[in-house]
């Protein structure tokens, strides 16, 4: 009775047993699940936790790292920049000291220039006043023989020796000097320095038409020059000789009666002074020549103007 009791007792429990086991097992399987619930709850917050933690210091660690590259790119940067700007400003400064340096030198070269310029123009200038000054004694020293030559020619007591005081007067203004008297169709040789004796012989003859610009001289009447190794130049004066020859006419009364030629190898006015020179003395020779014929007409009873100034110079 009691075993029955106890098997009844026994399959209760067991059935008891198996219940709670059942339900520890449901609520230990329910817990079980809401502890896992929890634990990956909890993990889930856990790993989002340590994401956002990590996840921020990540963050922290690349903004300070990009904090730190920023700020050294930028101190290479300001660096560079500083390079940049010291090699502009060398460049700059190079670029200025040429400029200067060039326009030191163009400055330089403009007072060597100004200095240049002046000293040809003194140099000019001294050259000019030498000349001015050669010019003003040679014109000096030209009127004081002229004024010799006219004292000279007023003093000749003769025709013959006013011709001689008029070739010698000739003589130092020209290289080569020669005094022609005209006999008609005839040129006579007064007097000659330089040509020498087989060019012109003493008293020897030439006919106008062979003496070139001489017969122009006694055909017009007005003096003539030629410069160079011209056609016009008389045989006596040398073709090929270069320089410049005249012919100043001597008149009296209308009339040619000698030629004064002169010879100017040097000179650099195609003879311009020499026949203005030659002239002068030409003039005052042929006055002086027409006194002393009216004086010798006059002792001959004749009137001045009645003869011919030649036939009385020839007597």
């Amino acid at each position: 009775m009691s075993q029955m009791i106890d098997e009844q007792l026994r399959r209760a429990f067991d059935a008891l047993a198996e219940q709670i086991r059942t339900s520890v097992t449901d609520q230990l399987s329910l817990a079980a699940e809401r502890v896992g619930a929890t634990v990956a709850s909890d993990r889930r917050d856990a790993v989002e936790h340590a994401t956002r933690q990590t996840a921020s210091t990540v963050e922290q660690e690349v903004v300070a790292r990009l904090t730190q590259d920023f700020s050294r790119r930028e101190e290479q940067l300001k660096e560079s920049a500083r390079v940049q700007w010291f090699d502009a400003g060398l460049n700059q400064a190079r670029a200025e000291a040429t400029a200067i340096q060039e326009s030191h030198a163009a400055e330089m070269r403009g007072k060597d220039d100004l200095l240049a310029h002046l000293t040809a123009e003194a140099a000019e200038a001294d050259l000019t006043a030498r000349a001015a000054a050669d010019r003003t004694t040679h014109l000096r020293s030209l009127v004081e023989r002229l004024s010799r030559a006219m004292a000279t020619l007023d003093a000749a007591p003769s025709l013959s020796q006013t011709l001689d005081a008029l070739a010698s007067s000739a003589t130092p203004e020209a290289k080569r000097v020669a005094l022609l008297l005209v006999r008609g169709d005839i040129l006579r040789v007064w007097s000659q320095a330089g040509f020498g004796d087989d060019a012109l012989p003493p008293s020897s003859d030439i006919r106008v038409e062979q003496a070139a610009v001489v017969s122009d001289a006694v055909r017009t009447g007005s003096v003539q020059r030629i410069s160079g190794p011209a056609s016009g130049r008389p045989a006596f004066a040398g073709a090929e000789i270069s320089g410049a020859f005249v012919a100043v006419p001597l008149t009296m009364n209308g009339q040619v009666i000698a030629v004064l030629c002169g010879d100017e190898p040097h000179a650099s006015d195609n003879g311009d002074l020499v026949a203005w020179t030659f002239e002068v003395l030409a003039r005052h020779a042929a006055r002086v020549l027409e006194s002393h014929t009216a004086l010798r007409l006059a002792q001959l009873g004749t009137h001045p103007w009645s003869s011919a100034p030649a036939r009385a110079m020839s007597q």
